[in-house]
């Protein structure tokens, strides 16, 4: 018994004996440009100028005295006007079917120049509500879901080019059930995803979501609930850099603040800002009709 607790106390004085305190510090980054500019089709253009600084400083080093210029590929550019808190705002609106250059210039720092493609705008050919699905087939197990909206999507994509697409509900970013194989494919729970699976140039896209949410504070239901409703779709065709960016910042962040139990492993978040930092990319979108149903 005493070797017992003699071999504790040998253990436990070697574990203390090895924890020290690192100081350890992270070396400087380069102090580089970052640009965050998405371009809405039909919308005015802005912009948020920074720079690069060590890991976890804030606040970011904004830039008040970038020159920022925009290029469409037809018709007349612009110079970004500063506002406020690294905000660069422009007076021309974004048209689909056209390459945008930007051009920005850091006093003191660097010049960087990006560019990127607007696609035209998707056309939706079909929107159904399909009820609200309680059973869900997970391989050869069946497990019940409650409270999960379904619906039915068609548009059209080239078969023959890879094209990027994300879906909203009623303008928001919704976290979505993977019930269909597009989703399954992607690895994310929102609707971000390529033309990869599809058969032919029309796309049928079916979308579970979270009822309850959506439904405006219902809080349950049961047999004899019969609530009116509706929703509308914004079906947005993104370019590859769009596509690419969200669907690492994903993981970036899952890699960044992990949740307990959660073994995903840090990403290098996607950039196509050659010599400096940030996205450049764009999307078109179209927004379906309104569609009425009866959730039950």
């Amino acid at each position: 018994m005493r070797s017992f607790f003699l071999i504790c106390s040998i253990m436990l004085i070697v574990a203390s004996s090895c924890r020290k305190e690192l100081d350890f510090e992270f070396p400087d980054y380069p102090k580089l440009p970052v640009i965050n500019c998405i371009l809405s089709a039909d919308s005015l253009i802005n912009a948020h100028i920074s720079l690069t600084d060590k890991q976890n400083d804030y606040p970011i080093g904004i830039i008040d005295n970038a020159l920022v210029t925009i290029n469409p590929g037809v018709g007349q550019g612009d110079t970004l006007v500063y506002q406020d808190e690294g905000l660069y705002f422009s007076k021309i609106y974004v048209i689909p079917g056209q390459e945008y250059i930007c051009s920005l210039t850091v006093p003191d720092i660097s010049t960087i120049v990006c560019s990127t493609f607007i696609p035209q705008k998707p056309k939706i050919l079909d929107l159904k509500y399909l009820g609200v699905q309680n059973k869900i087939s997970g391989g050869d197990v069946d497990f019940t879901i409650s409270g999960f909206a379904e619906i039915q999507i068609s548009f059209l994509t080239d078969q023959v080019e890879s094209e990027y697409f994300e879906l909203l509900l009623n303008s928001e970013h919704t976290k979505h059930n993977n019930c269909d194989p597009v989703f399954v494919n992607e690895g994310i729970p929102y609707a971000l995803f390529s033309n990869e699976l599809a058969t032919s140039d029309t796309f049928n896209i079916n979308l579970q979501f979270p009822a309850g949410p959506l439904m405006n504070m219902i809080q349950s239901f049961n047999e004899s609930d019969s609530i009116a409703k509706n929703i509308f779709v914004e079906l947005r065709k993104v370019n590859k850099d769009y596509y690419t960016y969200f669907k690492d910042l994903y993981f970036y962040l899952q890699g960044r603040y992990p949740g307990f139990g959660n073994g995903q492993l840090p990403v290098q978040l996607y950039s196509n800002i050659k010599e400096g930092m940030g996205i450049f990319a764009g999307y078109s979108s179209t927004v379906s009709d309104t569609l009425n149903f009866i959730y039950k």
